[in-house]
């Protein structure tokens, strides 16, 4: 009987052992690639740390206005407009990147004129 309740008691610990030290989740990082800032609107492009995946940031946007991630030769990817009431910074979805490609971060007036500013494009190797 000793035998079995010893037994029991360690089948039961290994199991909270298991439950405890499991995996957490952690916050994702990212890295800016470029940046560029014309008439009070900055365009961001930044590549996520973990899955290598790119997105495109706008700063100080007005409603109406937009952020966009372009691929090499101005084929756009991604592209996100600003709602009203919802604050200056927009960021477009995340794209997965197929090395090797080149991405430009662009935002402001759709129409373009002087709120209207893109990144350089960056080239990314693996």
């Amino acid at each position: 009987m000793k035998s079995l309740m010893a037994g029991l008691t360690s089948v039961a610990t290994a199991a909270v052992l298991l439950t405890v030290t499991a995996p957490s989740a952690s916050a994702a990082t990212y890295t800016l690639l470029a940046q560029n800032s014309k008439g009070g609107v900055t365009a961001k492009l930044w590549r996520n740390n973990q899955t290598g995946a790119v997105h495109a940031q706008g700063l100080n946007l007005r409603p109406g206005e937009m952020a966009r991630l372009d691929l090499y030769q101005g084929i756009t990817r991604a592209q996100n407009v600003l709602q009203p009431n919802r604050g200056t910074k927009l960021d477009t979805s995340s794209v997965v990147v197929h090395p090797p490609e080149s991405y430009s971060a662009c935002a402001g007036s759709p129409a373009g004129g002087t709120r209207f500013v893109c990144t350089v494009y960056y080239r990314i190797n693996r």
